[in-house]
């Protein structure tokens, strides 16, 4: 084997070895915008987004981890860390994951993500921290159901159930809001079972 098919062979090795991540853990505040005060119950939702790779493409896999929390009286939430992860090869993370998620009823949903992309083994998010503010939907109920609608599909839909709560309080605020006449985009990939789960999950509460 010549030189250059060396060289050749290491450069595809590398490019199909299984990259290796840690999650950092992650911690924060939420308030309310106008009056300051703590949130309670806040539904938070970080993912990290696998990413397959082949020459010339990139396209989102699955979600490696999705993890789902609430915020205490205090409004503070946290996020554990993860331990070391071996990716599948030719696979690895967005780089601006973890992706986040805030959402509670009567509020605009609020999607955060690191700022710029980067690519390194201990993955944290640049929100941890820090207070973050919601604020209060004063729309009206068709702008409401929009938003709702760019949450549902926030995380993918295949992933759902990672989401419980989540899909619980949008389907919830879906069924009022149709009681009052709006109608709610994509309430209709909810299925008979799919209902039937998120009920059977609000009985366990």
């Amino acid at each position: 084997m010549n030189r250059y098919m060396l060289i050749g062979v290491i450069i595809l090795l590398q490019a199909c070895a299984s990259p290796i991540y840690y999650a950092k853990r992650i911690q924060g505040q939420v308030v309310d915008e106008q009056t300051g005060q703590p949130l309670e119950s806040v539904i938070v939702v970080a993912e990290w987004v696998l990413l397959h790779k082949i020459p010339g493409k990139y396209y989102h896999d699955k979600k490696l981890r999705i993890v789902e929390t609430l915020t205490d009286q205090n409004g503070n939430y946290v996020i554990s860390g993860s331990p070391m992860v071996r990716l599948r090869p030719l696979t690895e993370l967005a780089n601006r994951d973890p992706e986040m998620s805030f959402f509670k009823k009567g509020y605009s949903p609020l999607f955060v993500s690191n700022s710029y992309d980067r690519d390194t083994v201990i993955r944290y998010s640049e929100w941890g921290d820090r207070v973050l503010k919601l604020k209060r939907f004063n729309y009206s109920n068709e702008r409401y159901a929009h938003s709702l609608s760019i949450l549902y599909n926030y995380p993918d839909y295949r992933e759902w159930q990672s989401v419980p709560r989540l899909l619980l309080s949008v389907y919830e605020e879906v069924q009022r809001l149709n009681l009052s006449g709006v109608d709610v985009p994509d309430i209709n990939k909810f299925s008979v079972t799919d209902k039937q789960f998120l009920e059977e999950f609000k009985n366990e509460k």
